[in-house]
């Protein structure tokens, strides 16, 4: 990990960073020294699997991996307001392809 955040720090001024690690692996120290927003490939599956299915299930490794406890604040965020999100993400998505069914 000290060496992925080596590279945030070498690489200033960038739109964004994306942590490309099984578990999001640094997710947080990456966010602390950042001066832009960054994403963990396993965060955004999560998210993306929220907007379109009602159920999901995940192999995991350990329960305290970041995404883990990422994709646990999130999907209760996403129940709580899962309508919205729902027509949000349908008017996204191509043309038959429903997010909850």
């Amino acid at each position: 990990m000290p060496g992925m955040l080596n590279e945030i720090q070498r690489h200033p001024g960038m739109r964004g960073y994306i942590i490309a690690c099984f578990d999001d692996t640094g997710l947080d120290a990456a966010r602390c020294i950042a001066d832009a927003p960054v994403i963990g490939i396993g965060e955004a599956a999560f998210h993306m699997a929220a907007l379109l299915a009602h159920k999901m299930a995940r192999k995991r490794s350990c329960s305290d991996a970041p995404a883990w406890r990422i994709w646990q604040q999130h999907f209760r965020a996403v129940s709580a307001c899962r309508f919205s999100m729902a027509s949000h993400a349908r008017s996204s998505l191509p043309k038959g392809l429903r997010p909850w069914d």
